[in-house]
């Protein structure tokens, strides 16, 4: 991945995970599940443009620590309108080096 991502969504069928590389950041090569949030995944079901994904993402923030050497280790909270915040963890989080595998797409919402 280019940047460090929020996992929000894959492709069919299973949008709601996720399977990627870690080799190039800390040298395991075993493929590692990555878990969406089941609320973005429902929120985003269906939506096929980036005008779609925006506006259903208007409004919303992720609240989350530094950048830091730490691969294995993250805290947040993706925060949107009308819903409590959403604790966000490593699992939720495609690093950037990292490459995806066995999963066609994932839609994704850069930090920075």
């Amino acid at each position: 991945f280019p940047a460090d991502l929020l996992f929000l969504r894959a492709s069919e069928p299973s949008p709601l995970q996720c399977w990627v590389n870690t080799k190039p950041l800390d040298g395991e090569s075993d493929t590692k599940l990555r878990l969406a949030c089941r609320l973005t995944s429902e929120l985003l079901s269906g939506a096929v443009t980036p005008g779609e994904i925006q506006s259903r993402l208007k409004s919303g923030k992720v609240l989350c620590e530094l950048p830091n050497d730490k691969v294995n280790d993250f805290t947040g909270q993706l925060v949107l309108p009308g819903v409590e915040p959403l604790l966000l963890s490593e699992q939720n989080l495609l690093l950037r080096g990292c490459q995806l595998r066995n999963t066609e797409w994932v839609l994704g919402l850069v930090l920075s």
